[in-house]
């Protein structure tokens, strides 16, 4: 490299020192930089030993003896400039004794990189090529040198580092990172276009290469391998409205959801596809043809009000028809009727859990509760035995005419519990009697809907005991009298299942 005039080196220099700043100068010329600038100590109030380390900079000086504003830099110096967290400025010193600058940071950052990737890519040297660097009127330093560098340096040692640092990362990836070139192995076009919507579980390739690149300019196509798989995660194109009819006697759902399309290359404008989604509701239109269904990952953490929605799509998909109309942009798009689905046994235990969960935590009001469709699966069955003694069906308990000598009762009380996940769900229930009868032998107590005296959701199950719970709610309520209490109800349930099964 060669040496800068020593009247540009002495008038930098000067500048630097009358501005209180330290400029040194490095022992060999092979670093990229010209000068190593220490700004002076920062003023600050407080203990001398919290005082913040010495702001610094690299420059690099270029002089001129010529009316021109042009300074040309070596790529590699450009690379080690751009790659480096700390500011670089480029200064040109002038005859007359102006001084003009330029900090390699943003355009002239970005504008580096670019070339230096040309550069490689065509198989240069980079510190035998130079990058051209012009200085407009706004690029002239008027007066203080070193209050102009503070100036872009900010008040943030860290804060300009790490943005400086993201620069460096990002620039040239706006349009993407890469090309990629693969064969995609599916049984029909349907497949394909779900996991182009984002529906899918991944499509199945083979020969699959890519060419990564930057500033739009690309490396050599390269074989990454020859099988795996692509997992699509489409971007919405616009916004929707869902409405959802279901029986005639229940008001309908109005969803907000997102919308996606796709089309494959060289396809007729009628293989459009678009999807509507509005968790858990996915409806698919393809053509004149649509189709709903309800997609939820059983082992992911929702909170109740997903879990109560997918319960209630899912009942009214079971009894259907099934209503739906999309809107965009206020105007219906699309609509179609959707006949019931077969009838799943499974349905009606998960509607009565929700239904159950959704009706404790009420009371209990557990603000982080979330719960897995593989939790509610794994309480099977004492769970949905917990939920019906909670439900709002009307239920029967019978027992031998001796067992309960009271003549009358005007309810029954008894307490239920389940695991779901880490929470558990308790409860002390009460129900009134509707009618006492005897029926070949056995007294048989009709009950009404229930009432929740007491109703906990907890994970740390030491802090209650729900047995207590039941004695002292059935005491305060006077037991003694017309209420008959069940304090084990569940293991009753559970005796009667096994003796059914024996």
């Amino acid at each position: 490299m060669s040496r800068i005039p020593r009247w540009a080196e002495k008038l930098f220099s000067a500048r630097c020192s009358w501005d209180g700043a330290v400029a040194s100068e490095p022992d060999e010329d092979i670093n990229g930089w010209d000068y190593f600038i220490e700004f002076p100590d920062a003023n600050i109030e407080g203990p001398v030993e919290t005082t913040p380390s010495r702001r610094q900079a690299f420059v690099q000086v270029k002089s001129t003896e010529r009316n021109g504003l042009e300074a040309k830099v070596k790529l590699s110096n450009m690379l080690k400039a751009c790659s480096s967290t700390d500011a670089w400025f480029i200064v040109l010193v002038k005859r007359d004794g102006t001084i003009w600058g330029r900090e390699i940071k943003d355009d002239l950052l970005r504008r580096s990189l670019k070339e230096i990737r040309s550069a490689r890519l065509q198989g240069k040297q980079l510190n035998r090529q130079y990058l051209s660097i012009r200085f407009s009127a706004e690029n002239k330093i008027q007066g203080n040198v070193i209050t102009w560098m503070g100036e872009h340096l900010g008040p943030s040692i860290a804060a300009y580092a790490e943005e400086k640092s993201k620069q460096f990362r990002t620039a040239g990836y706006e349009s993407g990172a890469g090309t990629g070139k693969f064969t995609v192995i599916a049984d029909n076009d349907e497949i394909i276009g779900d996991n182009f919507l984002g529906l899918g579980k991944g499509l199945q390739l083979e020969s699959f290469a890519y060419s990564h690149a930057r500033f739009g300019l690309a490396e050599p196509l390269q074989e990454v391998g020859r099988s795996g798989t692509i997992y699509i995660t489409p971007n919405p194109i616009g916004s929707c409205l869902i409405k959802v009819r279901g029986p005639s006697n229940e008001p309908s759902l109005v969803l907000e959801g997102n919308t996606y399309g796709f089309r494959p290359t060289q396809t007729p404008p009628a293989d459009f596809r678009l999807r509507f989604s509005a968790p858990p509701l996915e409806v698919i239109l393809s053509g004149q043809r649509g189709r709903a269904f309800l997609k939820t990952d059983e082992n992911e953490a929702y909170a109740l009000p997903r879990l109560e929605l997918h319960a209630k799509l899912l009942r009214w998909m079971n009894h259907g028809p099934l209503e739906i109309e999309i809107q965009r942009k206020g105007f219906p798009q699309f609509r179609k009727r959707f006949q019931a689905g077969e009838s799943d046994p499974s349905t009606v235990a998960f509607n009565d859990i929700v239904a159950a969960l959704v009706e404790v935590a009420r009371h209990a009001i557990p603000h982080d509760l979330k719960i897995t469709i593989a939790d509610i699966r794994k309480g099977l069955p004492t769970l949905h035995e917990a939920a019906m003694l909670l439900s709002k069906r009307l239920l029967r308990v019978e027992f031998t005419e001796d067992a309960v000598p009271r003549e009358s009762f005007k309810s029954v009380m008894y307490n239920v519990a389940g695991q779901v996940g880490s929470w558990t769900l308790a409860s002390v229930v009460e129900r009134p009697v509707r009618d006492d009868r005897i029926e070949g032998g056995l007294r048989r107590l009709y009950l009404g809907h229930p009432s929740l005296r007491e109703a906990y959701l907890l994970r740390d199950t030491s802090q209650v005991e729900i047995g207590s719970e039941l004695s002292r709610v059935a005491e305060e309520a006077g037991h003694d009298t017309d209420i008959l209490v069940i304090p084990e109800i569940m293991d009753r349930i559970a005796e009667n299942h096994r003796s059914i099964d024996a």
